[in-house]
């Protein structure tokens, strides 16, 4: 039989995982000391329900490290499948919600589904957390293939239900500060409700926003002893990431292709002068103007984005005002980007809300610009 080159792939994926379930690793030690987050660890325990094809999901809503109210499952491992397990977070797609890619068969959606999805791992020994992501509800399965919430599960801060929970449970869009944490936070909380993981064995995988944050999630491994280190919850190692269709640099990703201007455009004196017409730019996230020009933005998929994020959760919306890392004003940076080009000032400057938003997009939620991205390449 000969196999397609997406076969191939998702053979190669499933023996990398699989490797990780039999690596050696330090055996988990009993329940870490008690901590801020030792009494939601129970909760993840507490309500669970079988479904067919035989797995176990425990649910809970839980807060984060800040408190805010996140919508968890944590599907176990089947029995028979050993007595230390590895945990794999899979992570979902943007505008979607936890039970994307939660199944009750190994074949799921027959389709990037297949043989990767919560049932799978769990048949193959491992523990598999999926939440809904922060800022968005949750509509329920959308699949026949996908499992409902046990019943019994604490209702969430608004209808229907999820994580979409303001003023602090908002879209933040894969914020390196807030989304990725979270992650971190919620994995250690697993851990801690289930001792019999080895927490040198942790993977995650996502689709599309959850691929750009399995990127973010191994560059904050490399060139780190811990990848999840909070007081009082178990100390954590990220072995794996599989991110599936994600980005690296989300500005360049929505906004691609800035480039100087060339010879007949470039004022004299600039550096970029001279330059081929068609050259990109890539600077820093922080560079101004002519070191990073601003691309071409995807109008198309920055609005479909915007109105999937309406229909579906709830934006943050913070200040224009200088600062460091949000709150993020996402529906002014929108306006601002509608009204067109130019995005720069005489002097070819970015205007204030671009040179916010690129320094956003870039350097709180992208990996490319992250200190552990080159350490770990």
């Amino acid at each position: 039989m000969t196999r397609t080159r997406r076969e191939w792939g998702r053979v190669a994926l499933a023996g990398t995982l699989a490797l990780l379930a039999v690596l050696p690793g330090a055996a988990p030690t009993v329940a870490a000391a008690a901590g801020d987050g030792s009494p939601y660890a129970g909760a993840l325990r507490a309500n669970c329900a079988a479904y067919p094809g035989g797995a176990t999901i425990c649910s809970a809503q839980v807060p984060s490290f800040d408190g805010t109210p996140l919508d968890v499952d944590v599907t176990r491992p089947m029995s028979g499948t050993g007595d230390i397990h590895p945990l794999i977070v899979l992570l979902h797609g943007f505008g979607n919600d936890k039970h994307e890619w939660e199944s009750t068969s190994e074949v799921a959606d027959g389709a990037d589904k297949y043989h990767w999805n919560s049932h799978w791992f769990a048949e193959h020994g491992y523990y598999v957390l999926t939440y809904t992501a922060r800022g968005f509800r949750d509509n329920g399965p959308k699949a026949s293939h996908q499992p409902s919430t046990p019943a019994g599960a604490a209702p969430t801060c608004l209808p229907p239900g999820g994580s979409a929970c303001p003023p602090a449970g908002t879209i933040r869009v894969k914020n390196k500060d807030v989304e990725i944490r979270d992650t971190q936070w919620l994995a250690a909380l697993v851990a801690l409700a289930y001792p019999d993981i080895n927490r040198n064995q942790v993977a995650v995988s996502g689709g599309s926003y959850g691929g750009g944050e399995s990127w973010l999630q191994a560059a904050a491994q490399a060139g780190s002893e811990y990848w999840s280190d909070w007081p009082g919850l178990p100390r954590l190692r990220l072995q794996v990431a599989v991110p599936k269709y994600p980005w690296t640099d989300l500005a360049y990703a929505l906004m691609p292709n800035g480039h100087p201007g060339g010879p007949s455009q470039a004022p004299a004196g600039e550096p970029y002068r001279g330059s081929d017409l068609y050259s990109s730019a890539q600077g820093a996230p922080d560079t101004p103007g002519v070191g990073n020009p601003i691309g071409v933005t995807k109008t198309s998929y920055i609005g479909g984005l915007y109105s999937l994020g309406t229909a579906n959760g709830v934006f943050d919306e913070g200040s224009l005002s200088p600062q460091s890392n949000g709150p993020e004003p996402f529906t002014a940076w929108l306006a601002r980007v509608d009204a067109g080009e130019p995005y720069s000032a005489p002097g070819r400057v970015d205007d204030p809300i671009m040179g916010q938003l690129r320094a956003a997009f870039s350097g709180w939620h992208s990996a490319y610009y992250q200190p552990g991205w080159r350490i770990g390449r």
